[in-house]
């Protein structure tokens, strides 16, 4: 009985499709996108998207927080010897880099001054002497995500 049904999958008009036939099946069948590019390009896009929300996630949720003054930041900001006063307008600059981040037209405004806010957090861990292991990471998820989604114009900024 098993020999007749390798026989029928022998004899049948299927192939198993080989890796590159079905990259080359994928690329044919991708749709065109502006430029005419194909949908492999909109994934990593897309990819870039995701990560770009998840590296300004930080930025927007501690900037709430700030407006809010949650009791957690209100510690936070006294034990970096900030005024609490300045609380909210912090918190507003915030918000304001991590949108001007995701919006595609503003994005590389928004990464390098979310770049320089950052770094002037890491600053301020540092001298206290506190960890700065998320703030180091915001930033290299908010770059790589804007290498994602702007692949082509990083490759002229790098003359690559």
């Amino acid at each position: 009985m098993s020999s007749f049904r390798w026989e029928q999958r022998r004899t049948s008009s299927f192939r198993r499709p080989l890796a590159g036939d079905l990259a080359a099946q994928f690329l044919e069948t991708a749709p065109l996108l502006d430029g005419g590019r194909k949908g492999l390009v909109m994934n990593i896009e897309m990819i870039g998207y995701g990560v770009s929300v998840l590296g300004a996630f930080p930025l927007l949720g501690s900037g709430v927080m700030f407006t809010l003054h949650h009791p957690t930041v209100v510690e936070n900001m006294t034990h970096l010897n900030f005024e609490l006063g300045q609380m909210r307008a912090l918190g507003l600059a915030k918000i304001a880099v991590a949108i001007l981040t995701l919006i595609p037209a503003t994005s590389f405004v928004g990464v390098v001054l979310a770049t320089g806010w950052v770094g002037g957090a890491i600053a301020a861990h540092l001298r206290v002497h506190d960890k700065f292991v998320i703030q180091t990471i915001v930033p290299i998820m908010i770059w790589i995500g804007f290498a994602l989604r702007h692949a082509d114009e990083m490759r002229q900024l790098l003359n690559v």
